[in-house]
C-alpha cells in the first residue's frame, strides 16, 4: 500500500500542480470561433517499469518524465475543414483525434500493452483520464504480483489464450457489466455476510501469494475496488488522482493500523530456557 499511495500522490502532483491553462484566442476577422487550449499536464508512461523502489525506506518514485515534457507541449484538437481549431475535453471519452505540437511538427504518444486506455486505442488522444486507467492497471499489479497481460495455454482449444489481469478482477469482484460503478463500498450494499466472507475467500487466494495471507483482506478489498474504478471503460466516470490518493492514503493508515495490532509489544520478553 505504501508503494500505491506514493505513485498515487506523485502522478496527483503531475496532474494538478506542475502546469496551468493556457488560453489561446483566435481572431473575430478571420471568422473563426474563439477557443482555448487546456494543456494539463500527462505522463502517458505510467506501467510498472515507470517506477522505482528506493532501497533504504522503500519508497517509490516514478521515473520516464521524458513524456511528461512531450506532453505538456501538445494541444488535442480537430479540424472542421476551414483550419478552425476544437478542443477536445479530457472529462469526455476522447474521440479519434490528431495529436499536436503547438506551432511544430505533429507527434504521437504510444503507449504500453495493458496499460492504454480504451479510448487511446480507437484512436483517440492520450489525457489525465488515461493515466487513471493505467494507474488502475498498476494497482492491480502491485495487489496480484500478476502482469496485465499473459498468455495461457488452452487444452481444448489446442493455443494460447490472453488472460486480461483487468477482466479476471471484473469477475472476482463480480462485476460483470463493463462501465458498472464500483467506487466504494455502496458496491456491498444488499449483500448477506456469506455472499461477503465467498468474496473474501476468493479475495485472498487471488491477492499475491508471497504475502503469505499476511495482509488485511478488507483493505485489499478496496484496493481492488479503487484500481476497478480507475479502469473503468468510459473515461469520464473514471476519479481524477486526488480522489484517488486520497483513498489510498485512508487504506495505508488501515493497513499500518492492522500491522501494528500484530506486532509483539518491544519491552515483552519471552524466554523459553528452563527454570
Amino acid at each position: 500500500m505504501q508503494v500505491a499511495a506514493d505513485v498515487a500522490q506523485g502522478l496527483q502532483y503531475i496532474h494538478h500542480f506542475t502546469a496551468g491553462i493556457t488560453a489561446s484566442p483566435l481572431s473575430r476577422s478571420d471568422n473563426r470561433r474563439h477557443s482555448s487550449i487546456r494543456r494539463r499536464p500527462i505522463h502517458d508512461r505510467i506501467k510498472a517499469s515507470s517506477i522505482v523502489i528506493t532501497e533504504i525506506d522503500r519508497r517509490a518514485k516514478i521515473c520516464h518524465f521524458g513524456a511528461v515534457e512531450l506532453a505538456r507541449g501538445t494541444s488535442c484538437s480537430d479540424s472542421d475543414g476551414d483550419g478552425t481549431e476544437m478542443e477536445v475535453s479530457e472529462d469526455l471519452p476522447a474521440a479519434p483525434s490528431k495529436v499536436r505540437r503547438s506551432g511544430s511538427a505533429k507527434v504521437k504518444l504510444e503507449g504500453t500493452r495493458g496499460y492504454i486506455a480504451p479510448e487511446v486505442r480507437l484512436g483517440g488522444s492520450a489525457s489525465q483520464k488515461s493515466d487513471v486507467f493505467a494507474f488502475g492497471v498498476v494497482l492491480l499489479e502491485l495487489i496480484t504480483g500478476d502482469e496485465p497481460v499473459k498468455y495461457t495455454y488452452d487444452g481444448e482449444k489446442k493455443g494460447y489464450e490472453m488472460v486480461s489481469l483487468i477482466e479476471s478482477a471484473r469477475r472476482l469482484m463480480g462485476i460483470e457489466e463493463q462501465g458498472r460503478e464500483v467506487e466504494g463500498e455502496m458496491a456491498s450494499c444488499g449483500e448477506d455476510q456469506s455472499a461477503v466472507d465467498e468474496r473474501r475467500r476468493r479475495i485472498r487466494s487471488w491477492v499475491d501469494r508471497r504475502l503469505k495471507d499476511s495482509f488485511p483482506v478488507e483493505v485489499a478489498e478496496r484496493a481492488a475496488r479503487v484500481a476497478l474504478d480507475c479502469v473503468q471503460p468510459v473515461a469520464e466516470k473514471r476519479p481524477d488522482m486526488v480522489r484517488v490518493a486520497a483513498k489510498l492514503s485512508a487504506l495505508l493508515m488501515q493497513s499500518k493500523s492492522w500491522a501494528e495490532q500484530l506486532r509483539f509489544p518491544e519491552e515483552q520478553t519471552v524466554s523459553l530456557a528452563p527454570r
